[in-house]
């Protein structure tokens, strides 16, 4: 898929739409925490690494067969990667999982800065799928935003490697891990005033002050940036209906 590119979004996205997302602090992926894991529990470390990153925008428009446009770049710049994203997934990254099966297992990086639930359908399989809270997505409270995301895993026991850890001390993984990672930022509703003004503060931040343009910045650099799939002009941002990833770590 190059950039520019329009492809169908049930086609590419089938199944990712009306999940629920939960992360162990309580707050939206993106968001710093620092959580502690609870205890007793089972940490396992495994080395991964980003191989592939795509980036896509979601038109309001639609195709023939109904489905929503979509303008895609595969080959998006690894270092366009969310930063907490990235965060999260350091090499080699935790997972923790709970003594107690009432909780989720959970992604965990080894700075103690991010973390991500997950479920583990067997002891090498990870299938998650989830929607997070819907809320404004700055000022116009009839603009409406949630994150979806989807998890899609093996987990390699036989490909244990060695690293050398924060205080300098030889360590070795439990093994490799793949991850495939879809996530969808939709935003609906009556948004067009604040998408113009996040706009025009990331184009211009001497426009807006600090929180505004790290807001904008949050919302947009990655697609427009690195990804080069999203221009910032009127007609554009009338018609936007999601912005979203698929990141594959090996």
């Amino acid at each position: 898929m190059a950039a520019g590119s329009s492809k169908s979004f049930g086609t590419l996205w089938a199944g990712t739409l009306g999940m629920v997302i939960f992360f162990s602090s309580g707050c939206r992926f993106g968001n710093y925490s620092s959580p502690t894991p609870p205890a007793p529990n089972t940490v396992y470390e495994y080395g991964t690494a980003p191989l592939s990153f795509a980036t896509v925008v979601i038109y309001t428009t639609l195709n023939t067969d109904g489905t929503h446009q979509l303008s895609v770049n595969s080959n998006t710049p690894l270092v366009g990667i969310p930063p907490s994203v990235s965060a999260t997934f350091s090499n080699p990254v935790a997972l923790v999982v709970p003594t107690d099966k009432t909780l989720s297992p959970y992604f965990f990086n080894l700075a103690n800065q991010y973390s991500l639930t997950t479920t583990l359908t067997d002891s090498t399989t990870i299938q998650d799928s989830a929607v997070g809270t819907v809320t404004p997505l700055w000022q116009n409270t009839s603009c409406l935003t949630s994150l979806q995301i989807t998890q899609s895993g093996t987990i390699h026991p036989q490909t244990t490697e060695s690293y050398v850890d924060a205080n300098g001390n030889s360590q070795t993984t439990n093994g490799r891990l793949s991850l495939s990672l879809t996530v969808i930022r939709t935003i609906q509703g009556d948004c067009q005033t604040d998408l113009q003004a996040l706009a025009s503060c990331y184009q211009n931040n001497s426009t807006c002050d600090s929180n505004t343009y790290n807001a904008a910045y949050t919302l947009f650099d990655t697609w427009v940036h690195y990804g080069q799939v999203l221009t910032l002009d009127s007609a554009t941002l009338a018609k936007i209906y999601g912005l979203a990833y698929i990141l594959n770590f090996e």
